[in-house]
């Protein structure tokens, strides 16, 4: 099948684009449909303590009519599932127990034996057991956790076999875009998903909360059937692409000899283990931001359902933009040639980690502000945004030839934190959802991007290291070719 009017090159970056929008809704709709699933017995019951709802001003400030500029009505749901916060904790994190497991194998899997089926069948499995959600909670927890672990799973070979597949598609000229697109994908789904899950939720539409899950799991099921007729693994296989858009997608792609990866070299880098702290510390936080807030605005700020989804999602506006930005911002400056690949990296990644975590330590003690909090909750992933242009570019920096080694390996174990951090907020408010339980939530988010931003900028460098490259590819011409693959302000997204 082809698509009339487009190259087949736009044909598959229009279908990575929607890929990673699926990716990211499949993953963060638990976050906001979990509000609706679970019952809040401490705000229903009515002759309960008034000490056990924080924010009640908020509350009781709805009830007599008085709204400020944002409202915050508390329309709590009739919820299904009596979890407490461990248990929601467990849930939510359950997704990264899968997702880790086949990142590493994916990228392997992708190269040996093809990237198209393995992103169609890691999203296609993602989406049946996404169909699945309902059912699943319904029979029990481990059920649903079993689900979640899977989804997981399917979604781990995502970047990689994206990563293989763009190394086919994307011309030289035209990779920076064709990757910037694609990665985009992932905000646009956040954004869209978290704002349209509130309203699903507290819908009649396939029983309210259930058919956020009916929703994202049948797109993910239709983009299944569009990927398998359209892609084609490599440009050469495509039946119906044209000698002139193939001659320029190959121009200047080398089949280089695959050598062993100097996993020595590697694992001895100070520098690598510094952009792990980097990428951990980063993970962390921004897990924090994702997977907590809802539960955040809706138990202590008392924001509607509709309204919380759609505020979860104004922070990912600002991340997709400011990310945008700072990378513009992190060409001019390396075009400039005033300052050295490091000191940009570390002003930018700085930027990116501290700013954040001022932001969360002022929510942290600023008490019941609802509009104030948002707006420094939208500022501090607007500003993680440089951190896009900081750590993560890094990975590039110290090796163009084994960089996606590199971030296999630092994104295996940041992204533990998916299921840490849901663990340890369930474990810090446990014993009620005040005020001061999520201060310690967000204080500890804000220390974790502290030390790791001081980590980074000590012991890591974003210079070419002597392992980062291929030894026998030494030519007169290396340094351009070194020139054209360090392309790295293109990530608009979070792995």
């Amino acid at each position: 099948m082809a698509v009339k009017g487009l190259p087949a090159r736009y044909v598959f970056a229009l279908l990575g684009f929607f890929g990673f929008f699926n990716v990211y809704a499949m993953r963060v709709n638990l976050s906001v449909a979990i509000i609706a699933m679970v019952k809040q017995s401490n705000h229903s019951n009515e002759s309960g303590p008034k000490e056990a709802v924080a924010c009640q001003e908020l509350i009781q400030e709805h009830n007599h009519g008085n709204l400020s500029e944002i409202s915050y009505s508390r329309l709590q749901p009739k919820g299904e599932f009596e979890w407490d916060s461990y248990t929601q904790g467990l849930v939510l994190g359950a997704f990264f127990y899968g997702y880790i497991i086949t990142q590493i194998p994916g990228g392997i899997i992708a190269e040996k034996y093809g990237a198209k089926w393995l992103f169609a069948l890691g999203m296609l499995l993602t989406s049946i057991f996404t169909l699945l959600t309902p059912l699943a909670a319904r029979w029990g927890v481990w059920a649903l956790v079993f689900a979640r672990v899977i989804e997981g799973l399917g979604e781990g070979v995502a970047y990689p076999a994206i990563n293989t597949l763009i190394g086919q598609w994307a011309p030289k000229l035209e990779r920076s875009r064709i990757v910037a697109f694609i990665y985009t994908g992932s905000n646009v789904g956040t954004v869209f998903t978290l704002g349209i899950s509130g309203i699903l939720s507290q819908s009649d539409f396939l029983g309210g909360w259930p058919s956020v899950f009916y929703v994202f799991g049948t797109l993910g099921c239709v983009w299944f059937i569009l990927w398998v007729c359209i892609i084609h693994e490599t440009p050469e296989s495509h039946p119906r692409i044209s000698k002139e858009e193939l001659l320029l997608i190959r121009q200047g792609h080398e089949k280089k000899p695959r050598v062993p990866t100097p996993w020595k070299s590697i694992l001895t880098s100070v520098p690598l283990w510094a952009l792990l702290a980097a990428h951990t510390g980063e993970t962390w936080g921004f897990y924090t931001l994702l997977i907590q807030a809802p539960t955040y605005l809706s138990n202590i700020l008392h924001f509607d359902l509709n309204q919380n989804g759609l505020l979860s999602a104004l922070p990912n506006l600002a991340l997709s933009t400011v990310s945008i930005f700072a990378s513009i911002l992190a060409d001019n400056l390396r075009k400039r040639g005033t300052m050295r690949i490091s000191t940009i990296r570390k002003t930018l990644n700085t930027i990116g980690f501290i700013g954040p975590a001022i932001c969360l330590a002022i929510v942290a003690f600023i008490g019941c502000r609802p509009l104030v909090i948002v707006i420094l909750l939208c500022l501090a992933l607007g500003l993680n945004g440089f951190a896009f242009s900081g750590f993560i570019a890094t990975h590039v920096d110290m090796s163009p030839d084994f960089a996606g080694t590199l971030y296999g390996f630092t994104n295996f174990f940041s992204n533990f934190s998916g299921f840490l951090v849901p663990a340890y907020v369930g474990w810090i408010i446990h014993d009620g959802q005040t005020v001061k339980n999520w201060a310690i939530v967000f204080v500890t988010a804000s220390v974790v991007f502290v030390v790791t931003s001081m980590i980074y900028n000590i012991f890591a460098s974003a210079e070419l290291q002597p392992w980062g490259i291929h030894q026998e590819e030494e030519t007169p011409n290396k340094k351009e070719d070194e020139n054209e693959k360090n392309d790295p302000y293109t990530n608009t997204s979070k792995l």
